[in-house]
């Protein structure tokens, strides 16, 4: 039989093809996923007073419980954006197309009245005068006009996969409270990621976006990447396409990096600073989200390329581009994960373990060497998998091993089948962390392996009672206890609807309802 890990690949020799090994984290905060911490309101004005949420122009289809179950939703087009008076933008038009500017200097661009509005009046009219010269590497502030308009935005349902699962098992007088309304008002954006709102996120970043000035571009598109990665925590795929599409098409044609012709000189910059980084994450890994993993290999691949010329820009400075050069390979080895991870998807685990052995610092990267461990776990191979072991075990470490290599030595010995000496080693990384989900997790499996059915529930159901929060959110657990309950009787569906009210209560609005293994 097979196990299958987190990463979607495939462990043989395991005993049951249902319970999942690996990494088994709760669904990550925005700034994990995103690493963008919540916008601070700019101060250079005060807001202006709330406004009631407009009614937006682009409808998405309804949401039906068969639509989040789809594996490639359909795509869906861009809603229709405003248009600027041809009148004097003419040349900055045709340069952006060009390619000549990629994006437009704050100086460059001038107010002028006109008659000519953006629909619903929440845009004032722009006329832009063409730039005067190429940006330099360090470009002053930028304006996108049309980052406020209503048009952008698509209607989030009130319901999501877990709705009927609720309606089918729960009476209403024993269903947990539940808000899907996206109301924020009362609540701190850090109180909203605890609780894991992200409806109520994305409400927000529209509000904010609504109430903020036009010229704070940088403000506007931080916020529609919180907004964003909102939508991808909620499985929103349609929405979150249908309002990327339409964010990019308001910027410049550089903004595509895997379409984009190549800067003008080694010196312009590749990527402009109030331009969030996670966008061109976004947009390269939306192929991905609709089931086209070939094309986003294309797409991330053309990213790691802008990036890498990022990074040889800043070491060609010296020691004033270290830390510039530290943040860009930082950035590499991210994409270059997320590339492995789909290479891995579509049965290219040779082309995943070349990409990832190809980085110059993949000898003393810890996070690169744990990674190629996992992979040659997930593909069974068990000589490169000794090799990457052996590299993980060599890094200086003058604390003893790190978790990191502890656990990877963990996960090789399960690989190998030697559950006893597993067993000892996940054991001992709970007893010195009983929240680390991962940890708890593998330790689960093991233990199931190790035909000690009953200890393995006894591990996950702790970790609910101790951290709900942490446990309640993380799919992975919830699937694993949810096919050991199965396993332990044919009667589990009083324990599999007590998991169902616990991740009412505590799970947030990520949950997808398949993890629960609760027909519809």
């Amino acid at each position: 039989m097979n196990l299958i890990p987190v990463d979607g690949a495939t462990i043989t020799n395991s005993p049951n093809p249902d319970i999942v090994l690996g990494s088994a984290p709760p669904s990550p905060t925005i700034s994990e996923q995103a690493a963008l911490p919540p916008p601070i309101p700019p101060t250079a004005a005060p807001a202006p007073a709330p406004v009631a949420h407009p009614t937006a122009s682009t409808l998405a289809p309804p949401i039906s419980a068969s639509t989040y179950n789809q594996p490639t939703p359909p795509h869906l087009s861009s809603p229709s954006l405003p248009t600027l008076p041809p009148k004097d933008v003419l040349a900055t038009s045709l340069q952006q197309l060009s390619g000549e500017a990629a994006f437009l200097p704050r100086s460059a661009v001038e107010r002028t009245p006109s008659n000519t509005l953006y629909p619903h009046g929440n845009n004032p009219d722009l006329s832009l005068q063409p730039a005067a010269a190429p940006m330099s590497r360090q470009p002053t502030e930028l304006y996108i006009p049309g980052l406020m308009s209503t048009s952008l935005f698509v209607l989030l349902p009130v319901t999501d996969s877990l709705t009927p699962i609720i309606e089918k098992y729960l009476p209403p007088n024993q269903r947990p409270p539940r808000d899907l309304s996206g109301a924020w008002r009362g609540r701190t954006l850090d109180q909203l990621i605890a609780s894991r709102s992200w409806r109520a996120i994305a409400e927000y970043c529209h509000d904010s976006i609504m109430e903020a000035s036009p010229e704070q571009t940088s403000y506007l598109l931080s916020l529609w990447s919180l907004r964003l990665q909102c939508l991808l925590r909620l499985h929103l795929i349609e929405h979150l396409t249908t309002e990327l599409s339409a964010l990019f098409a308001l910027l410049p044609p550089s903004t595509y990096l895997a379409f984009a012709p190549p800067p003008p000189s080694p010196e312009s910059p590749r990527f402009h600073p109030a331009v969030p980084f996670e966008l061109h994450i976004l947009l390269a890994s939306l192929h991905g989200l609709r089931g086209e993993r070939e094309r986003t290999v294309e797409s991330l691949a053309a990213v790691l390329r802008s990036i890498k010329e990022e990074m040889w820009a800043a070491k060609r400075k010296g020691e004033e581009g270290e830390r510039e050069e530290k943040a860009w390979r930082e950035r590499a080895e991210r994409v270059g994960g997320i590339l492995m991870s789909v290479l891995t998807d579509l049965r290219a685990a040779p082309s995943a373990t070349t990409l990832i052995s190809s980085s110059s610092s993949y000898a003393t990267s810890p996070s690169l060497l744990q990674a190629l461990t996992r992979l040659h776990v997930s593909t069974g191979d068990l000589d490169s998998l000794s090799v990457s072991s052996a590299a993980l075990e060599a890094l200086p470490s003058p604390e003893g091993p790190s978790r990191i290599v502890r656990k990877a030595r963990a996960l090789a010995k399960v690989a190998r089948g030697e559950w006893a000496d597993a067993e000892a080693d996940w054991r001992a990384l709970v007893e010195e962390d009983k929240e680390d989900a991962e940890a708890v997790n593998n330790l689960s499996v093991v233990l199931l392996f190790s035909s000690k059915l009953s200890e393995a529930i006894r591990v996950l159901t702790t970790l609910l009672s101790s951290n709900p929060a942490k446990g309640y959110s993380s799919e992975t657990i919830l699937f694993n206890l949810a096919t050991l309950l199965e396993l332990r009787t044919e009667q589990a569906l009083p324990a599999k609807l007590e998991l169902l009210r616990g991740a009412i209560e505590h799970g947030g609005e990520s949950l997808r309802g398949s993890c629960l293994k609760l027909s519809v």
